[in-house]
């Protein structure tokens, strides 16, 4: 199971192209996001979840939805449990909330065109090869603090889907790092069909367990 947050045990020399600066945002981004995650510090939390999932037409309109209300306990680093509070249906709705280590990974980093010197910063990671399975995508973070805010991911090559992406808001609680809100979209390829659907989870309520 990976971290909760991005963590970082190593980089490859050409993944910044040369560019200190881009390094040194890399690098710090990595150690401060290792030192903020709950799981990697075997921080014992529970997230209250409320999930929508919308099946999508091939028009976009949004043919029918269903909410489930769910609380999760994670503890040493994964999860312990999880109850069903409400559900409209028997839909499978539980997020990943786990975000991929994306600094130890073989990517590429680059830094966002037409950066505004703003209070976050984007930076954007690549595969080396077209075929690898790894996600692409963007990640911004805090330009001071270096905690990360929002993660883009598009998944180019995952199996039993023509599209699959997903998005992180993140926040801090309690000196960590959990997520506010993940949006998940998909074309997930059927034996006659392909079903379009958006999965929008909103974390309503982070409790930490301190000993």
């Amino acid at each position: 199971m990976v971290a909760l947050i991005a963590t970082a045990t190593g980089f490859a020399d050409d993944s910044y192209g040369g560019d200190p600066v881009l390094e040194f945002y890399c690098t710090q981004a990595a150690s401060v996001s290792a030192e903020s995650d709950p799981l990697g510090n075997g921080v014992k939390f529970s997230l209250l979840t409320t999930s929508h999932y919308k099946r999508v037409a091939s028009n976009g309109r949004i043919t029918s939805v269903d909410t489930a209300i769910v609380c999760y306990w994670f503890s040493s680093g994964s999860l312990d449990s999880q109850v069903v509070e409400t559900a409209t249906s028997d839909v499978k709705m539980q997020q990943q909330f786990l975000i991929p280590d994306l600094f130890d990974a073989p990517y590429r980093y680059t830094f966002y065109p037409n950066d505004t010197g703003g209070e976050l910063l984007a930076i954007g990671f690549d595969t080396p090869k077209v075929e690898d399975s790894l996600p692409v995508g963007l990640v911004v973070i805090d330009r001071d603090s270096y905690l990360l805010r929002r993660l883009y991911l598009y998944y180019p090559h995952r199996e039993g889907y023509k599209r699959f992406s997903r998005c992180y808001r993140v926040s801090e609680r309690e000196g960590f790092l959990f997520p506010d809100s993940i949006w998940e979209v998909g074309a997930r390829e059927g034996v006659f069909s392909t079903e379009n659907y958006r999965l929008e989870t909103r974390i309503d309520a982070v409790r930490v367990d301190r000993p």
